[in-house]
């Protein structure tokens, strides 16, 4: 009885999980206030242990994190050009 009653439980959960139903909940709503321009994602995912069901809210700021991937990498890139560049200027004074 009680196992079928989990069960039950769990594939409700998965329809809820799959129409979005958690989707107006104030975890995204105080989410949004806070997001300041950035893209806001969510992915909802809920694990059950039992009777028990955590819903866990993932922001996935991707996009972001790449772009300062990206410009750090070209940051970097331009420090060591204008290093190679200062240095042959410099051996160039020198003779």
């Amino acid at each position: 009885m009680i196992k079928r009653y989990v069960i039950s439980l769990y594939r409700y959960l998965l329809i809820e999980n799959k129409y979005n139903f958690f989707k107006n909940t104030t975890i995204h709503n105080r989410n949004e206030r806070l997001d300041f321009g950035l893209r806001k994602e969510y992915e909802l995912s809920c694990f059950n242990f039992g009777v028990t069901k955590f819903r866990i809210v993932k922001m996935t700021y991707l996009s972001t994190f790449l772009w300062a991937f990206v410009l750090f990498g070209l940051v970097v890139l331009w420090s060591v050009v204008e290093f190679f560049i200062e240095s042959r200027k410099k051996k160039e004074i020198s003779i």
